[in-house]
């Protein structure tokens, strides 16, 4: 093996509390000022969702609405901008957000605002849904089945398609190419949230790639920026002529797959910031139209957890020397769970300790990854 020049993206998650996207995803951490906290209780979009585990642990807008309460924001005031505000927003203020005649309300029944108590009761529906915490009611919905098995990898994968063509060093002059670099800080509050700044380091010797979509099929987006996502030049590791995975100096392939089956070619680079001393990790991501990513040291791993993920209609899974060492599927359009939510949470704990097994140094790191989706690959 020998060492050539590599281009790399760097990813550089913020931790949670950065501005009003400290509260997006998670609702924990510090906030910049009860002004971010109002525009973010008055404002929907996609950083509202929440994964199971910010549910179980922190709760939904209760929880955002104590954070507001606690950064200075009237009680009052914060209730109303979680509830009426938000509904007027949207023009449903005459149905919704309010308690009135003629109105629809779920209610939450909370004897402080302090701490981190679940409510004493939930009303939905017109019923008592749940008292401190505890369900008082069974889920009796049916997935729907458009919405099973809509993940479909190319019939022809194999481990050889992990070679891909833009690893090739023959007949280069440059000898870089571009590989993703993730320089996540080791422990977070809670899982990751949209929201970042800035890149890590440039390996030494190699210049700066610029921007994602420098060299890559994406364009600078203000998600890239966001989620600091940047293109650098570093060297890889050559065998065969082609650049290879070196988990010894924290160098790994990517590999995106189109959901749907189509033939077109596996898009496979590299990617730095895991940390992984050896195997594989699988996700299908959340982002349309959804893809399938498979990060791993070895090429019959990646295939393994491609595969498994495929299988599984979809989730997370951890893969090493061939076997699944743990995996969440999550089968409902390869986004969420028909299973129990404590099975769910159970899952999701599992496979974060998997890939910490294998060496991976990612915070959460497969939803790390599901979160980031196509921004991990950029054109070798």
């Amino acid at each position: 093996r020998q060492p050539t020049t590599t281009s790399i993206v760097e990813v550089t998650p913020a931790p949670p509390g950065t501005g009003a996207g400290g509260l997006s995803a998670l609702g924990t951490g510090p906030v910049a000022d009860a002004a971010a906290l109002r525009w973010a209780l008055d404002t929907p979009g996609p950083t509202r969702s929440r994964t199971v585990t910010e549910l179980a642990t922190h709760g939904h807008l209760d929880h955002d609405v104590r954070l507001a309460v606690g950064q200075g924001l009237g009680p009052i005031d914060a209730i109303r901008h979680a509830s009426l505000l938000p509904a007027r927003v949207h023009g449903l203020d005459s149905m919704l957000g309010s308690i009135a005649p003629a109105r629809l309300a779920d209610l939450q029944v909370v004897s402080t605002l302090a701490g981190t108590a679940p409510p004493d009761v939930v009303v939905a529906g017109g019923r008592i849904a749940a008292e401190h915490g505890r369900p008082l009611f069974d889920n009796h919905d049916l997935a729907p089945a458009w919405a099973v098995g809509r993940i479909r990898l190319p019939a022809n994968l194999h481990a050889g398609s992990f070679a891909g063509p833009g690893l090739s060093r023959a007949g280069r002059r440059d000898a870089s190419v571009a590989v993703v670099s993730i320089d996540a800080p080791r422990e977070l509050a809670g899982p990751p949230v949209a929201g970042g700044a800035g890149g890590g380091p440039l390996d030494a010797g190699g210049p700066e790639g610029g921007p994602l979509g420098a060299t890559g099929p994406e364009p600078v987006t203000e998600t890239a920026r966001r989620h600091g996502v940047r293109t650098v030049r570093v060297q890889p590791t050559v065998h065969g002529g082609y650049a290879v995975a070196d988990p010894t100096r924290d160098l790994h392939k990517v590999a995106v797959f189109e959901r749907d089956g189509g033939g077109g070619p596996v898009d496979v680079g590299l990617i730095r910031g895991c940390g992984l001393s050896r195997g594989a990790l699988g996700v299908s991501t959340a982002q349309a139209p959804g893809h399938v990513i498979v990060v791993g040291a070895r090429d019959d791993d990646m295939l393994t957890a491609a595969r498994a993920v495929e299988g599984m209609g979809g989730g997370f899974v951890v893969v090493d020397r061939g076997w699944v060492r743990a995996a969440c599927p999550l089968p409902l359009l390869g986004l969420m769970s028909d299973a129990p939510w404590e099975a769910v949470l159970g899952e999701l704990a599992a496979v974060d300790a998997a890939a910490a097994d294998l060496g991976c140094r990612l915070p959460f790191p497969l939803r790390t990854l599901a979160t980031l989706g196509r921004l991990l690959y950029t054109r070798p």
